[in-house]
């Protein structure tokens, strides 16, 4: 008796499974049957309409176009162009003026992925040869720091490799930046490099950057440098 129910269960279950297949399959076949029909009957109504294909989605003929301006004072904004030159806008002139060229970007073959324009103007970053870790916080990278006039390169005492956090001061064009878990600040026109804290340590000490907890749940930032309006304390 209980091997003719367990027969009896077993084959309404596969009865419910393959009626339930031809339920969820045969609608989209007519669908996409229908779309298919409707896509030759309005290219033949409209021969010059182009359509897009599937691959060219994944070849990257289409694909979305991102703008991310960054306010540099009341009423202009700089933004990266897609070539690796920085443009400065005047919404109130309606004025687009590259401020730096595309070289230091599009020649680096290390992999930029980052910049950032000083309060000033006067400098910028270029952020590289990024090595991400099991965390955030332990991401590391190398930078250039570039004169906006000249686009020449300057020469720093920042570590070449392996920075944690890069940030501008407020104002002017002082840099603080993490290193081994250790909050550094760059002062007098990139003269003066001075080591603000030294009980950085992966296990227990994270100065200047946030971990896991402090990101998500607190800050909503990798970032825990703050510097005053005027520059003078951080």
């Amino acid at each position: 008796m209980v091997k003719r129910l367990i027969i009896f269960c077993a084959t309404c279950l596969i009865g419910c499974f393959i009626a339930t297949v031809l339920f969820v399959s045969s609608p989209s076949k007519r669908i996409s049957s229908k779309s298919y029909k409707d896509q030759k009957l309005d290219e033949k109504k409209n021969p010059e309409k182009k359509w897009m294909e599937f691959d060219n989605f994944l070849d990257g003929t289409f694909r979305a176009n991102s703008f991310y301006p960054r306010w540099v004072s009341g009423e202009e904004y700089v933004y990266k162009t897609n070539a690796g030159a920085i443009n400065r806008v005047n919404i109130s002139s309606g004025v687009d003026e590259e401020i730096f060229g595309s070289d230091a970007w599009a020649n680096n073959p290390s992999g930029p992925f980052a910049w950032s324009l000083s309060p000033d103007q006067l400098y910028i970053t270029i952020s590289y040869n990024q090595i991400d870790g099991y965390a955030h916080y332990v991401r590391t990278f190398s930078c250039d720091i570039y004169e906006v006039s000249t686009g020449n390169k300057v020469g720093h005492d920042i570590p070449t490799q392996g920075i944690q956090k890069l940030q501008w001061s407020t104002s002017g064009h002082d840099l603080s930046y993490v290193y081994g878990f250790n909050v550094y600040i760059y002062k007098n026109t990139f003269n003066d490099n001075i080591q603000v804290t030294s009980d950085g340590d992966e296990q227990l000490v994270f100065n200047g950057i946030s971990d896991w907890l402090f990101s998500v749940e607190i800050t909503d930032d990798d970032s825990l440098m703050w510097w005053s309006p005027d520059s003078r304390y951080m």
